[in-house]
């Protein structure tokens, strides 16, 4: 599905947040063995984190995006210069800890990925305090908060962004302790996994759309978005539930899909499109994720 151009105003159309970024190192490799030297002929190394990722499959796909970051240490300086790289727009909050690198490996004998990603470095008070501030001074059709919760935040630190957001509307996508907070907090998307469904509602295969609805009902949320890997997605609209399926991909790499697909479902919502065809767009941007080597490059 081809969706319509980005219509620009004096208004940058997405804020995204990011309060525990990551240096997102991707390789691949024939075999993986244990104790020998493992050479590989490359390697990309990508600006990471929910937001992030959001933000730079955003302006791929013709919008206007702008990242908030936390970062700090060598490692933050170098997560900046390929934000600026890749020409997209961000405003930096300032933290006392390096930001963390996550290593992301693809065993091609065996097609198995292996993720390592470390917790990250605490946030100060003063440092969360900070970005909240930037949220008042910035102003967006939609702020689009996702991935985890640094240590140090609190678990509503979500639930304080959507009320201090400078946007008309806010998707979250997160997990852990920050998603359990959001229940009943009344953004206007929420994107899960099935995992993530699971855990925030108890949720099995047979009740994947009830509980999606019941998201809605409660106040949890305007709309939910469930990804479901091979099976595709569902999206949840008030008393409607649409499910559509995946498109048949060679996949190369599955980081940042989740984030692709929330970068095509906020931009085709933005645009106006009905839920059956912003899922569709959503599905089309992850399969494009999927696809593609390294972190979100559609």
């Amino acid at each position: 599905m081809a969706l319509p151009g980005p219509h620009w105003d004096s208004m940058t159309r997405f804020l995204t947040l990011t309060v525990n970024p990551a240096l997102d190192l991707w390789c691949e490799v024939d075999v993986l063995a244990p104790t020998h030297k493992t050479r590989v002929p490359g390697y990309h190394v990508d600006p990471g984190g929910g937001g992030i990722n959001v933000a730079r499959v955003l302006r791929r796909l013709g919008a206007r995006a702008c990242a908030i970051v936390l970062v700090g240490g060598h490692s933050g300086a170098w997560l900046v210069d390929l934000l600026r790289a890749e020409g997209l727009e961000h405003v930096v909050v300032p933290v006392g800890a390096a930001t963390r690198i996550s290593f992301d490996l693809l065993e091609a004998s065996g097609h198995r990925e292996y993720r390592i990603v470390p917790d990250g470095e605490p946030v100060s008070a003063g440092e969360a305090a900070a970005a909240l501030a930037v949220l008042e001074d910035h102003a967006a059709h939609w702020l689009v908060a996702s991935g985890s919760l640094a240590p140090g935040l609190p678990d509503d630190f979500y639930r304080q962004v959507a009320a201090r957001k400078g946007a008309a509307r806010v998707a979250v996508d997160c997990s852990g302790r920050g998603l359990l907070a959001l229940r009943g907090a009344g953004i206007d998307l929420l994107k899960l996994s099935r995992g993530e469904l699971a855990a925030l509602t108890g949720a099995s295969a047979e009740t994947l759309g009830a509980c999606a609805l019941a998201l809605v009902r409660d106040g949890t949320a305007r709309m939910v978005a469930v990804t479901l890997g091979e099976q595709g997605a569902v999206l949840a609209v008030g008393d409607e539930l649409v499910r559509l399926p995946a498109r048949p991909v060679e996949v190369r790499s599955t980081v940042g899909a989740g984030d692709a697909f929330l970068a095509g479902l906020v931009l085709a919502l933005d645009h106006g499109l009905d839920a059956a065809a912003a899922l569709a767009g959503a599905i089309d941007a992850s399969a494009a994720a999927l696809a593609s080597v390294g972190t979100a490059r559609p």
